[in-house]
């Protein structure tokens, strides 16, 4: 089975297609992701590079739709990945109890003040 090529564009598309792949691939992936924190692991700089790409579409999303503006809108996106990581660890412990897909495109929840 060939795995669907992410849709980059989306902050959730790399995320929601690791669901379509073997399960054994998608937490070989997340294993990378965190490995990859080290600074001399080989694949830091591609990883750092997925997590800016994923933290800047997010935030532009926020402020796209107008939901939030300022420091607001990074911290907001930098909360909306970790979720979103967060989300992809549960699923893959718990996939039956984890609706992936409403977690990662459903409504934001309303701002507080």
């Amino acid at each position: 089975m060939t795995a669907p090529a992410p849709d980059e564009s989306s902050p959730s598309g790399r995320l929601l297609a690791l669901r379509n792949r073997p399960r054994w691939q998608a937490a070989a992936e997340i294993v990378l992701m965190c490995e990859a924190t080290v600074p001399s692991h080989p694949a830091h700089d591609h990883m750092a590079a997925r997590l800016e790409h994923s933290l800047s579409t997010a935030a532009h999303h926020l402020e796209e739709t107008g939901q939030l503006s300022g420091e607001a809108v990074t911290t907001s996106a930098q909360w909306l990945v970790a979720l979103a990581l967060g989300g992809l660890i549960a699923w893959l412990y718990e996939p039956a109890d984890t609706d992936l897909e409403a977690l990662l495109t459903g409504p934001l929840p309303p701002a507080t003040p």
